[in-house]
């Protein structure tokens, strides 16, 4: 087997491991081109395996993260969406089930240390074995099981375990019947299915003056949206598409300075319970990168 042959064979596995442990499919590339570089100038007679792989391309990983959230941002930070409705068109292979790349369960490893978080990825989400961990990390083997046990504790003590969530037909019947325009023109959520307060975060890509993260009630929040859709057209150029495996909403909303068009992802979480408790808005250009806004219209009403 030659090295191209392990790249077809290995990338796929190592790009969904990346974007679950850095939460951007764009930094999981950008390692997993660096991974290879690496493996061939270590390479001496046979390609490296897939073990081999990893273990180069984690301890780049987990620098990387911690690199992320070592620069200043006054916003909460949001992973980078990717559109899951193009046929395999930018999307970070699967290392299991579809629920890890939800974007509920990506803010839920957002709780973890970058380490730690690693190490979840591995043993929880892409079946590891923990010799093998340890063998990556240059840790005891009952370090490793002590990570993994405190990371599944802490994230079932604040409900953040990752689940399909995101993915069940709940969440898409529930997506699909919110934004619904009332004769005057303004967006309403329906009482019975959205938590009393709305968790509203902003993920801009830079440093901002003002906070970025509101909480607030469902009619505030569906002011805010449409605030936010009405910001520099008339009629805002809107569709729907599956992001993360989750109905979201993508809009053209302006055009900038520099004649650029202006474009926003609109995602949404759920409490287990099913009642819709988190808007997430990303205005990032770099981070709509792996979204498509092709077929974008002029028509709120047809919509959803």
């Amino acid at each position: 087997m030659d090295l191209d042959q392990v790249y077809r064979e290995s990338a796929p596995f190592l790009r969904g491991v990346g974007y679950r442990v850095c939460g951007d499919v764009s930094v999981a590339e950008d390692l997993l081109q660096e991974t290879f570089l690496r493996a061939l100038e270590q390479m001496t007679s046979a390609p490296p395996e897939r073990d081999d792989l990893l273990g180069i391309f984690i301890r780049l990983a987990v620098p990387a993260l911690q690199s992320r959230r070592s620069r200043s941002y006054a916003g909460r930070w949001l992973p980078m969406p990717v559109q899951t409705d193009l046929g395999g068109v930018g999307v970070p292979d699967a290392v299991s089930a579809n629920a890890t790349l939800g974007f509920d369960s990506l803010l839920a490893l957002e709780e973890l240390e970058a380490q730690a978080r690693a190490i979840f990825v591995l043993g929880e989400i892409a079946g590891h074995s923990l010799p093998a961990i340890a063998e990556i990390f240059a840790l005891p083997l009952e370090a490793v099981e002590l990570s993994l046990v405190d990371s599944r504790l802490a994230l079932e003590r604040d409900g953040r375990y990752p689940t399909n969530l995101a993915g069940s037909s709940g969440i898409r019947t529930l997506v699909e019947g919110l934004a619904t325009l009332s004769g005057s023109g303004a967006f309403s959520f329906p009482r019975d299915v959205v938590a009393p307060r709305l968790a509203v975060a902003f993920d801009h890509g830079g440093t901002c003056n003002a906070p970025d993260n509101q909480s607030c009630s469902p009619g505030a929040a569906a002011n805010l949206l449409q605030g936010l859709l009405n910001h520099g057209k008339a009629k805002p150029e809107v569709q729907t598409a599956e992001v993360n495996f989750a109905p979201a909403l993508l809009a053209e909303i302006g055009e900038s300075p520099e004649g650029e068009a202006e474009r926003l992802a609109i995602l949404f979480g759920r409490e287990p319970s099913g009642m819709l408790s988190r808007i997430h808005v990303v205005l990032a250009p770099a981070k709509l990168r792996a979204l498509s806004f092709d077929g974008l219209r002029p028509s709120l009403g047809e919509l959803l």
